[in-house]
């Protein structure tokens, strides 16, 4: 006879779906398909071709009516070029979400899963069009097609984010129940008694049924060793961590039994590590894998996740590598592999949790209603920023750095070890994103002082590396390493004390490097042309640099103001988003939320006054909720919102923050700041663009633009 505990987190199968497509990999087709913009026609076809095999909708309700359970719809890409990759999200989802054994036992048992891409009718019947629905999303049909719930936009990759919100869904719907736990409801039915009642809380459970697990468990002898495990485990379950520690308390009082204890230990490793308490869980998962037993695998596993979250990825690998080969077969082994391997980039694991998508501490609970955006009125600041802190705080890697996401690879075979990341594309985003979540976390020090000077002491020292940056013909991102460097020196530096000399002496190479690569148009080259956006945060950047005593050419200026003037084509017009074509995007959708960026650029180069700066922000403020914030989980440039890129959104929220300080006024400073607090997800992280720059970026520009607010 299994434990509760045992039964809901040792259980292996992976979903049962009714219809799967399978997303392609096109990152063989990259750069053809971004050169040409080719994303559009690639996404109508290969969807044409996966739903013309797909069991087409009338099946999946026919099945649904049937067994009487309702359809879960997993939507991983719908029609159109706003999200390219999407099989990197894909990922994620299935790693991180799908895999987990209480997922897929509660799809398994209540619902007909469905996992298939929208495209063709299903779109206009759904409403699944971008900037309306962006995937990942969740569909929940009943079996006569009604949608009994939805959710996009799906970001928070932990399981929790999925099984809670479809527990609740279950709750009181009427839908059948599963074989077993009809079976041993008879069986309770008929006699009481520890067996029968642990049998049935034990069904109840996996089939998502917690309150009457709840309620059986309470008719059962509070203190037989069994029942309080079984309660502990439940507790867990409906995140009552007072009451799984007490009868956890409780049970290692009642019992010797190794068995019993192997369980315990496994259950309250994963409480604590789920309330951040990682020494604590360390301890105790390592406990429970010493004894082995039924729950080696799931130890094993979220032994792994508390290393990794402490800066020792050598030693996750070897954790989830033995989860991978000793327990083969297994749910626990899958994902622990996907978190082990190397990605086709050369960098770890492909799932959310190394990738710094995924936390290990409790996000707060997900619904349906609200997705896994967790908004807050400016009231909560002061938690937002500490949750955001320490999400950022447990992304940080050995090496001091932050790391992007992905952006893809090249599609052939994975190396067996990561790849040592020499200068490139990679190692310049990865230098940017530290170099924004060092100049982040300075300016919240009072939030978390001893964990950040410690972060600090461990990232500056990497900043200061240039043999990872990449200023090759193509790469752009070097640019960005440089600036933001720049941007954090300066602003973590006491203005009345001299500059180090080390500190002083690099930043001066990165001015002349930035310099040195202007040009003469006063651009710098972005991927295989020249924006306006980039000269702009690179001015304000050397700005920066200006003010700490850096020496900056007045020329590099005027070069920049030149052409924003010349990209703009008049006073108080929309910029363009290419500077050598500037009628390109210069629509309110496309350069609203660059106007801001554009103008405080003017200012700081001497062009403009602040009236400029202020209409900027009033443009952006007044296009907000139509053209600005509905791209941000998309990756890639939306047709329907004339060309917007959801990864820009952070890069532009930042400069209208700036531009707002620079104004003085206080409205502007209110509304951003409002703004700003709807955006965090339940992990505490903010994202934008879904997977390119990943949580550790968007978290880093969204705490930074709030510090800026704050000194304003």
């Amino acid at each position: 006879m299994f434990p509760l505990a045992a039964a809901l987190l040792s259980v292996a199968s992976p979903v049962d779906w009714f219809a799967e497509i399978e997303i392609p990999n096109s990152e063989t087709r990259l750069a053809e398909l971004a050169t040409t913009n080719g994303f559009g026609a690639f996404s109508r076809e290969w969807i044409g071709a996966a739903l013309s095999t797909t069991p087409p909708l009338e099946a999946w309700l026919d099945e649904a009516r049937e067994r009487t359970k309702p359809v879960l719809w997993y939507v991983p890409a719908i029609e159109g070029s706003h999200v390219i990759l999407p099989h990197l999200l894909d990922r994620f989802v299935m790693q991180g979400v799908l895999s987990d054994p209480r997922v897929s036992e509660l799809l398994d048992r209540r619902f007909v899963a469905v996992k298939a891409p929208a495209g063709g009718e299903l779109v206009e019947r759904f409403g699944l069009k971008a900037p309306a629905f962006i995937e990942p999303g969740f569909l929940v049909l009943s079996p006569e097609g009604e949608v009994l719930a939805r959710m996009d936009r799906f970001y928070a990759f932990q399981p929790e984010a999925l099984y809670e919100p479809l527990v609740k869904l279950l709750d009181g719907s009427g839908f059948r129940s599963s074989e077993e736990y009809r079976r041993c409801r008879a069986a309770w039915t008929a006699r009481r008694g520890e067996e029968a009642g642990l049998a049935f809380a034990r069904q109840a459970a996996l089939d998502g049924d917690l309150a009457t697990a709840a309620s059986v468990l309470r008719e059962l002898d509070a203190n037989a060793p069994r029942v309080l495990l079984a309660s502990a485990e439940l507790s867990v379950l409906l995140r009552d961590a007072h009451g799984a520690r007490r009868s956890l308390t409780r049970l290692r009082e009642e019992t010797v039994d190794p068995e019993l204890l192997h369980e315990a230990n496994a259950t309250e490793g994963f409480l604590a590590m789920r309330q951040g308490e990682l020494e604590e869980a360390e301890n105790l998962l390592r406990a429970s894998l010493d004894h082995g037993g039924a729950r080696a695998a799931e130890s094993g596993y979220h032994l792994g996740a508390v290393l990794w979250a402490t800066r020792r990825e050598a030693d996750a690998r070897l954790a989830w590598r033995s989860v991978a080969s000793e327990h083969v077969g297994s749910a626990w082994a899958a994902r622990a592999d996907a978190n082990a391997c190397v990605g086709s980039d050369g960098l770890p694991g492909d799932g959310p949790l190394p990738r710094s998508m995924e936390d290990v501490v409790w996000a707060q609970p997900v619904t349906f209603e609200r997705g896994t955006a967790d908004p807050h009125p400016t009231g909560d600041l002061d938690a937002i920023v500490r949750r955001a802190v320490d999400f950022l705080l447990r992304q940080q890697r050995s090496d001091g750095a932050w790391l992007g996401s992905r952006w893809g690879g090249s599609g052939g075979p994975r190396p067996e070890e990561p790849v040592a990341l020499g200068p490139g594309l990679f190692s310049n985003i990865h230098t940017a994103i530290s170099a924004l979540a060092c100049a982040a976390l300075h300016a919240w020090r009072d939030v978390r002082p001893e964990a950040i000077d410690s972060a600090l002491l461990l990232a500056e020292p990497y900043l200061l590396r240039d043999d990872l940056v990449f200023r090759g013909e193509g790469s752009t991102m070097w640019v960005y390493s440089d600036a933001f460097r720049l941007l954090h020196f300066a602003r973590s530096r006491a203005s009345s004390e001299p500059l180090p000399d080390e500190i002083r002496a690099a930043m001066q190479a990165w001015v002349d490097a930035l310099v040195g690569h202007q040009a003469e148009t006063g651009t710098f080259l972005h991927y295989p042309y020249e924006s306006t956006f980039v000269p702009a945060m690179v001015s304000l950047c050397l700005d920066e640099a200006r003010r700490v005593g850096i020496p900056v050419e007045p020329e590099v200026f005027d070069r920049t103001a030149d052409m924003l003037e010349e990209a703009r084509g008049g006073d108080h017009a929309l910029f363009g988003y290419l500077a050598e074509y500037p009628e390109v995007n210069r629509s309110l959708a496309g350069a609203a939320c660059r106007q801001p960026l554009c103008t405080l650029a003017l200012l700081r180069c001497g062009r403009v006054g602040l009236d400029e700066v202020e209409a900027g922000i009033e443009l952006f403020l007044d296009n907000y909720a139509d053209y600005v914030e509905p791209p941000r989980k998309c990756n890639f440039h939306m047709p329907e919102l004339d060309g917007s890129a959801g990864y820009f959104f952070f890069h532009n929220m930042l400069a209208t923050c700036m531009a707002a300080a620079a104004s003085g006024e206080r409205r502007f400073v209110v509304r951003l700041r409002e703004l700003l607090c709807e955006l965090p997800e339940v992990d505490g992280a903010f994202l934008d663009s879904g997977f390119s720059y990943g949580k550790s970026y968007g978290t880093a520009a969204a705490l930074l633009a709030l510090a800026v607010l704050r000194d304003a």
